[in-house]
């Protein structure tokens, strides 16, 4: 008796199969076409890393989401990468430190994370992401966003909206808390919108909850901020995030903006502007990124940029239909066959003598040839 095949995956992987397999390949490849249009350029990380430059600085944060390995060779330990972020500032701090700046870059790979998140937890993500690196302003903000939207709208996702935070300003205001434990309780009442905690915070909480309470559409929002007192290096952000969603109401006019100044989850590396993506198909974040800092010997760089969560997207878009093929029966002429090729035609080619129609629509080919003549089926 044979004995069976154990084909369990581990908890939050799973293999694409087919049609679902062609459409993420056609859907990076979309993207990455996108990103070109705007002037981005490839660039591929290993999928490994030493644990010492991967997870240091501000690939800290990632270390607890890592799985880790021992190379036999160096007897270093290594990372699988569990975002790819931080590696293309590596190599534009590092490879390519030389070119021209403002520097667009792209990339696209799985990443593999120790827990999944959300709904559907799951553990290997393939990202999409493009990175503008060497300008800090409101245009690079706009461009990054803009082409994020756009990308997405390319591949199908309908009603898309985007979501501004500014995730400094929170650390801003409690810089005027001496002490540890009450900045930290304030930001754990922030994440989890308490706003009984907020409401004993003193004048920094009040002033906390009412920048949580004008979380709303932007228009709506900068009204509601205008009228909050601000120390003046806040006043500098929030004019910072008017003068975005001034630029994406012209580049992106039938896109929904919303704000929620406060935000800081999985923001915590950033440095100023950052923004999430969504559709009215799905809760699920589709896309996320924003402004930060890459460290390198010469000084700090700004950057901005963003990743697409590909998992996410695919699950609101419509199933591929599967493409139309041709069934040559054995004995057809090569040069039959490869005629159809170079037209574009996917051509199964049948390896026994069998009906060819019955052959063709076992094998699910949409048409056959037979005696030379294109038959539907």
């Amino acid at each position: 008796m044979k004995k069976k095949q154990n084909t369990l995956l581990p908890a939050g992987f799973r293999d694409s199969l087919l049609s679902e397999a062609e459409q993420e390949s056609y859907a990076i490849a979309k993207l990455l076409e996108q990103f070109s249009c705007y002037g981005y350029r490839q660039v591929k990380p290993p999928m490994v890393e030493f644990e010492h430059s991967l997870l240091t600085g501000e690939g800290q944060g990632m270390k607890a989401q890592s799985f880790r390995l021992l190379d036999p060779g160096s007897r270093h330990m290594m990372a699988l990468r569990a975002d790819m972020t931080l590696q293309i500032a590596r190599i534009a701090a590092t490879r390519i430190a030389d070119e021209p700046r403002p520097l667009r870059l792209s990339y696209a790979g799985e990443v593999f994370r120790v827990q999944g998140e959300g709904l559907f937890a799951d553990r290997a993500i393939t990202q999409v992401g493009a990175e503008l690196i060497g300008v800090s302003d409101a245009a690079a903000d706009a461009e990054a966003i803009t082409l994020a939207a756009q990308s997405l709208e390319a591949l199908g996702v309908e009603d898309i909206h985007v979501d501004l935070s500014l995730p400094s300003l929170p650390l801003v205001l409690l810089e005027s808390v001496t002490k540890k434990s009450q900045q930290k309780a304030l930001l754990a009442a922030i994440a989890k919108k308490d706003y009984d905690t907020l409401g004993r915070g003193g004048d920094i909480g009040k002033t906390l909850l009412a920048l949580v309470e004008c979380a709303g559409d932007s228009t709506s929002a900068l009204k509601e901020l205008a009228r909050i007192k601000l120390p003046e290096r806040a006043k500098k952000l929030v004019r910072e995030l008017e003068n975005l969603i001034g630029l994406l109401e012209t580049q992106l006019p039938t896109t929904s903006i919303t704000v929620d100044v406060l935000e800081r989850r999985g923001f915590e590396f950033h440095t100023g502007i950052s923004f999430a993506l969504f559709s009215s198909a799905n809760t699920n974040e589709l896309g996320r990124g924003g402004r930060y800092l890459i460290r390198a010997s010469g000084g700090d760089e700004p950057a901005t940029g963003f990743t697409i969560i590909l998992n996410n997207v695919l699950r609101i878009l419509p199933k591929a239909k599967e493409t139309d093929s041709v069934y040559a029966p054995i004995g057809t002429p090569a040069k039959d066959i490869a005629a159809l090729r170079r037209k574009g035609t996917k051509v199964v080619q049948g390896f026994a003598s069998a009906n060819p129609r019955t052959e063709a629509k076992r094998l699910g080919c949409s048409s056959y040839l037979d005696k030379g003549k294109l038959l539907k089926i």
